[in-house]
């Protein structure tokens, strides 16, 4: 049974404890400044709704009256004989309601004790109207965890009220209390301006049990000759040292037996997750990436990256020089469009000398010639004469200036082509990947990454791990080195990594690599913590002030280079032989025809002269 809190503030009245109201406590000879104190303490927990835990003895009915008169019921419910069980499913708009206990009794005493040992008290708020016993004797077996915010109101033989907060760091260590509230001359209750951070930032050299995947990048482990201890070092480490100084705390590591991140299979989490999930380990160190898994079994620290996952392969080449290059800077299109223009311009001059008569240099010019000299101004070469006629001018004119714009603009598209360096990428994105069928895919063993492709809503990414990754399961990397040394050594095959682990690990691997530019996704990665951990407010609180400071960003640039034009990647590639080895063999093949035709010639002349002699 759920009951839902929809409209404004609700008392619900739990009848099962039969407590007796003593005087001395939230009785009704001074019910109306305990209304006042359950009023106060509400707006100050901003709590949805207030859940009274009262008893239907002598005494409630004053009390209900007093209650019903200022307002404070919106709705009243009645729960005869509950359980503590059902105490959980009471929800306010889905936030903690606010506990009123008005006695102290022992029988209040006892119900405390089962909600402590049932760890019911964890992040929730509680209100006890305290009798003249003292706060240390009244919570000597009862554990008030650290991340429950327990009240302890009071009242002096003044009918002064003070309110007193009560915590315990850990079940074994004393109890805290610290007064946060009391009333001034006019009865008007004032609060502590100290933050809830500030009362409970100490923990006083509280051991956490932290369990730690090895990783060379964000958490490297030195062991000791007698591998009893160790060092270690990293992005994550210098984090966990800086959250260990601010809060006070010590750390005792422990490491997962498949020194794996963790992911669910056979029905159980593996790995660092795994050990969480069974409260082996409080903490995980190291990024762990976001699922909707992972969240439901373990608490995320606020994020730190976004990084994007994606398949690199081992590169295939450079694209060489290929003769067709030369042809392909223009169109087929463009090609004809200029062979019909230099077709047009040769009928223009022919027609244009035909017409006017003019001839070069004072000699005749014959108009089957026309042809030569339209080439000869494409090939940007001159004319030994000018022709007299303006007529004649002005189509050469027009032949030199459409000339030059083709050769500029061919130039140019050359030019690139023999400057700008094209990677060979046999495939794209994660459809490619698929259709071209020859690759394999490898993700890190028991990672997220093999849930993400596994659970994926996606049909491709299902389609990625179907085709490319489940039948390798068995014989998947342990580390992001080793699958980038199986890039290396394997034919064709991927790896699923982030750009920048990729570009650091890359200078330690014999091969180079490169990044398939639309086969990836991104992920939020950040440090993991057990559910029942209570000191995660304290947690969260720190690590966002190191991001909001800029503490984390010195810590990222201090434990990982970055990508700048002065990195070996970003230096220029000299053109090779190979590349321009075409063009040589154009400017040879022209060489040979030339001598070839000039034989020719010759050899043609010399008949011609020998038959003149006849």
């Amino acid at each position: 049974m759920k009951l839902y809190v929809r409209s404004g503030i609700i008392v619900i009245l739990i009848l099962s404890l039969k407590m007796i109201l003593t005087t001395n406590s939230c009785s009704t000879i001074n019910v109306n400044a305990c209304t006042k104190v359950i009023k106060a303490v509400q707006r100050h927990f901003n709590s949805a709704c207030v859940i009274i835990i009262q008893n239907d003895g002598e005494g409630f009915l004053a009390h209900m009256k007093f209650l019903a008169a200022s307002q404070l019921i919106y709705s009243t419910i009645f729960l005869n004989n509950i359980m503590t069980t059902n105490l959980r499913k009471l929800q306010c708009h889905f936030k903690e309601p606010l506990y009123i206990l008005p006695s102290s009794d022992d029988q209040t005493k006892k119900l405390l004790e089962k909600l402590s040992a049932e760890d019911y008290l964890s992040r929730s708020k509680w209100l006890l109207f305290l009798n003249s016993a003292k706060i240390e004797e009244f919570f000597i077996s009862i554990h008030v965890p650290f991340d429950c915010e327990f009240l302890v109101a009071q009242f002096s033989d003044a009918a002064e009220l003070s309110l007193t907060e009560v915590y315990r760091t850990r079940a074994d260590l004393p109890l805290h209390s610290l007064r946060i509230a009391e009333e001034n001359a006019g009865r008007e209750l004032m609060w502590s301006n100290v933050s809830f951070i500030q009362r409970r930032g100490n923990l006083e050299g509280l051991v956490i049990r932290g369990s730690v995947v090895e990783h060379v990048l964000l958490y490297r482990i030195k062991k000791s000759n007698d591998s009893k201890s160790f060092q270690a070092e990293g992005f994550i480490n210098d984090i966990w040292n800086e959250l260990q100084r601010r809060m006070n705390f010590r750390t005792n590591y422990s490491f997962p037996e498949d020194k794996a991140f963790g992911s669910f299979q056979n029905g159980s989490w593996t790995g660092v997750i795994g050990m969480i999930a069974k409260r082996e380990a409080d903490v995980g160190l190291s990024t762990f990436s976001f699922t909707r898994e992972r969240i439901e079994v373990v608490d995320f620290f606020p994020p730190i990256w976004n990084f994007r996952q994606r398949v690199y392969i081992k590169e295939i080449g450079i694209e060489e020089g290929n003769p067709s290059k030369i042809f392909s800077t223009f169109s087929s299109t463009m090609w004809g469009a200029t062979a019909v223009t230099m077709l047009g311009l040769t009928l223009v001059l022919a027609a244009v000398l035909k017409v006017a008569e003019a001839d070069l240099t004072q000699q005749h010019l014959r108009i089957r010639d026309t042809w030569f000299y339209v080439f000869v101004i494409f090939c940007q070469q001159g004319q030994h004469g000018m022709p007299r006629s303006w007529s004649c001018r002005i189509v050469y004119m027009t032949s030199y200036f459409t000339a030059i714009l083709l050769f500029v603009s061919f130039s140019a598209i050359f030019i690139s082509f023999l400057t700008v360096r094209k990677e060979v990428v046999p495939f794209t994105d994660f459809q490619d990947l698929i259709n071209d069928g020859t690759y394999k895919v490898g993700v890190l063993a028991r990672s997220a990454h093999q849930d993400y492709f596994q659970n994926s809503n996606n049909d491709l990414l299902i389609k990625v791990y179907k085709k490319l990754i489940e039948p390798n399961l068995a014989n998947l990397p342990q580390s992001d080195n080793g699958g980038l040394l199986r890039i290396c050594h394997e034919r064709k095959y991927g790896f699923v990594i982030t750009d920048l682990a990729a570009y650091i690990l890359s200078q330690q691997i014999p091969c180079k690599i490169m990044g398939i530019q639309k086969a990836y996704y991104t992920t939020t990665l950040s440090l993991i913590m057990s559910k029942t951990l209570p000191f995660r407010r304290l947690f969260n609180y720190h690590l966002n002030e190191m991001i909001r400071t800029g503490v984390l960003a010195r810590m990222d640039s201090n434990s990982f280079p970055k990508r700048t034009k002065e990195t070996p990647d970003a230096l220029p590639v000299s053109i090779s032989l190979k590349t321009v080895a075409f063009t040589f063999g154009f400017l040879v093949v022209g060489i040979l025809l030339s001598i070839l035709i000039l034989v020719l010639e010759i050899v043609v002349m010399k008949r011609g002269c020998h038959n003149n002699k006849f």
